[in-house]
C-alpha cells in the first residue's frame, strides 16, 4: 500500500520524491534496507516493525522502485541490492508512506 505523506511528516529540507516505510509484519524489530530507482541506490536505512523509517529520497526521477537489502557486489566491491519487492509510485504526489504487510 502506498499513501501520500503530509509535508509535516518529512524531515529536513529534502526535495524530490520522498518515502517513509513501515511494517507490521517484520519478525525482527528492524531491517536494514535500500531502494533502487533506475541505476541508483539510496543510502541504507532501517524499516522498523510498528514504527516508521527515516525519510528516504528516491535516488532518481523514475517512479519504479525496488526495495531490498544492501549487499556488496563481490566482483566489484560496490554496493548492490538483494530485491525483496518492487512497485510503481503514482504519477501524482511527491511524498509517500509505504506500508509493508
Amino acid at each position: 500500500m502506498v499513501a501520500p505523506l503530509s509535508a509535516q511528516e518529512t524531515e529536513g529540507k529534502k526535495s524530490g520524491v520522498l518515502l517513509r516505510f513501515t511494517s507490521f509484519g517484520l519478525k525482527e524489530k528492524k531491517m536494514e534496507a535500500v531502494i533502487a530507482s533506475g541505476e541508483k541506490l539510496s543510502e541504507p536505512f532501517f524499516i522498523r516493525g510498528n514504527g516508521f523509517s527515516k525519510v528516504v529520497q528516491l535516488p532518481s526521477s523514475g517512479r519504479k522502485v525496488i526495495l531490498g537489502t544492501p549487499v556488496i557486489d563481490p566482483t566489484e566491491g560496490e554496493s548492490a541490492i538483494s530485491a525483496i519487492t518492487q512497485f510503481t509510485l503514482p504519477e501524482e504526489g511527491k511524498r509517500f508512506l509505504v506500508i509493508l504487510i
